[in-house]
Formats: C-alpha cells, sequence, structure tokens
C-alpha cells in the first residue's frame, strides 16, 4: 500500500492547518457527520483490505521454526530482533530504536520500536513480546503477536493516525527462571521512562492470538478502563467472539497500567500447547491474525482527537 508523495504531502499540510476539518464531503443531512480520523487521508476500509495473512504466516515461520526457541537473552532473541528491525527498516521506518535491557541473570535482551507521527503527538503504545519460554518455539507464544504487529506498522505506515503510534517489540516477557519478579523486562523499562508515560495516552499488548475460539480483551483493572472498553466494543461490533473481566497482569500491558497509562491485553484463548514444545507454526490460524490486525485498526479509528478527564 501507499500513497503518492504529493497526495502525502498535501494531506499532511492540510492536517497541520485544519486537524478537524468542518463540512468537507458533506452529503445532504450529514453537516453535522465528522470524517473517520484515518479517512482524511487514508480510510480504516484501505488498511484493512490491504492486510496480507500470508505476510504474517512467513513472520512466524521464520521466528519459531527457522530461528526456534527464543529465550531471553539468547542467540535466538538476538536473531528475532534483527528480524523485526530489518522488516521495519522494509517498511520505510527511519528512526528504529535498539533499547538495552540487562536481565537478572546477567545476560542482556532488547526493545525494539519505531514510532508513527499522527494528528496528536501522544502515544498509543502497540506492543508484542519477542521471546519464547523454553523448550517452546513459541509460534503462538508471542510469534503470533509479533506477526501482527509487523503488520500493523506495515498497513500504517503511509497513514495518519489520530495519535502517535509506537510499535514496541519487548524483550524478555517470560519469566527467566523462579523468581516471581524477573520477568517482563522490556516492557518495564520502557515504562520506567517518565518522560514517555507523560506523553503516552494508551497501551496495548497483543500476546498469543494465533490459536483459540474466544478473543479477550483484559487488563488489571489499575488504570482508566476507556481504553479496554473501546476495544472490546469494536470487536463486539465485528461480531467477534469476545469476552472480558478477568483482571490479569501475564502481559507487557502490566507495566504501563500501573504507571497509570490505560492499557489492554488482547488475546485468543484456550491454547493447551503453549510454553511446549508443540507450539509450532502449523497450528496457527491465519484468519485469527487478520481479525486481530483490523481490530486494531477500527479502535485507532474510533478514537476521540481529545479525551475528557
Amino acid at each position: 500500500m501507499g500513497i503518492p508523495i504529493r497526495a502525502l504531502i498535501y494531506c499532511t499540510i492540510f492536517l497541520l492547518l485544519h486537524p478537524w476539518p468542518s463540512g468537507i464531503l458533506e452529503a445532504p443531512g450529514e453537516q453535522n457527520k465528522q470524517p473517520s480520523h484515518l479517512e482524511i487521508c487514508t480510510s480504516a476500509d484501505d488498511l484493512i483490505s490491504s492486510i496480507e495473512p500470508d505476510r504474517m504466516l512467513a513472520h512466524i515461520a521464520q521466528l519459531a521454526d527457522e530461528y526456534g526457541i527464543r529465550t531471553a537473552g539468547t542467540a535466538g532473541e538476538r536473531l528475532a530482533a534483527n528480524y523485526v528491525a530489518a522488516m521495519l527498516e522494509g517498511y520505510g521506518y527511519s528512526a528504529i530504536t535498539t533499547e538495552p535491557i540487562t536481565l537478572d541473570n546477567g545476560l542482556a535482551s532488547r526493545n525494539i520500536y519505531a514510532d508513527l507521527p499522527g494528528e496528536n503527538p501522544e502515544i498509543i503504545l502497540i506492543g508484542a513480546h519477542l521471546d519464547s519460554k523454553p523448550p517452546s518455539p513459541g509460534a503462538n507464544d508471542n510469534a503470533s503477536g509479533v506477526a501482527v504487529l509487523l503488520e500493523l506498522a506495515r498497513v500504517f505506515k503511509d497513514a495518519v493516525p489520530p495519535y502517535t503510534i509506537r510499535f514496541a517489540f519487548f524483550g524478555a516477557e517470560e519469566m527467566i527462571d523462579s523468581h516471581v519478579e524477573h520477568h517482563h523486562y522490556g516492557s518495564r523499562n520502557m515504562a520506567g521512562d517518565s518522560g514517555l508515560i507523560r506523553q503516552m495516552y494508551a497501551a496495548a499488548s497483543i500476546d498469543m492470538v494465533g490459536v483459540g475460539t474466544e478473543l479477550w480483551i483484559d487488563n488489571m483493572g489499575e488504570s482508566d478502563d476507556f481504553w479496554r472498553q473501546l476495544i472490546f466494543d469494536t470487536a463486539g461490533e465485528m461480531d467477534l467472539p469476545v469476552h472480558t473481566g478477568e483482571h490479569r497482569a501475564w502481559s507487557d500491558h502490566e507495566a504501563f497500567e500501573y504507571s497509570g497509562v490505560p492499557s489492554a491485553w488482547i488475546h485468543w484463548r484456550d491454547d493447551p500447547e503453549y510454553h511446549r514444545e508443540t507450539d509450532t507454526s502449523d497450528r496457527i490460524n491465519p484468519d485469527l491474525l487478520v481479525s486481530t490486525v483490523e481490530l486494531m485498526i477500527r479502535a485507532i479509528d474510533a478514537i476521540q482527537p481529545m479525551r475528557n478527564f
């Protein structure tokens, strides 16, 4: 997908001068209807029509089948981090940041992220963890989330979202030993940046979205609930088999939510093979991947430009 450079420049200038144009493309009787946030330059439907499930399956095969077990701080996780950085660069993201992390076992992990400027400089962070739990190659947990996040980064590249989007690929989400606090290193490291937290509008963790029959949108109940509710409502409008109501800290939304950022964990359940060596790419359902990408596009498009506190 792409937008001609001249059109992209025009849209950018137009949005800077008229961030909420009044009355464009109004049909009779629709004078009070505002355009979708994405449709000023690119519509949500345009983005959704450009989703390519085969790309996501290829990402999962590369991460789980080729790289295999991606234990935090090991060569497998480093290969995964290098892979997503190369993909982001190939999509046209010029500012790709590597954030090093020191683990309690002495090994080193890293986050990889890229920001897409939006109409508003406040940040919606969408994250997925790169590592897997031995002995698992982690096709569903969590190459599926990485694949969805890469696809979101690709289809959004030439759009102007309502808020700046950070596509964050976290290292060391899984527990590295038996210590109850030795996990979520990447997201906790990023959430430790108080300047970033002040800029953040919302956060979402995409974790285990390739296997299951029920979509769950959860958080811990520790911050403003509007983001979880918006994603849940959007899933309902898409007629997805969506559920909510379990307050769990089992993914990378945890650190952001504890920092006061409205947060959500998006995952499909159940997967009896997660954390096992049988979590392989042949089990992944591409329809779930596509539905998850579409869900996040529609949820972002539904956000109002300013939220009342």
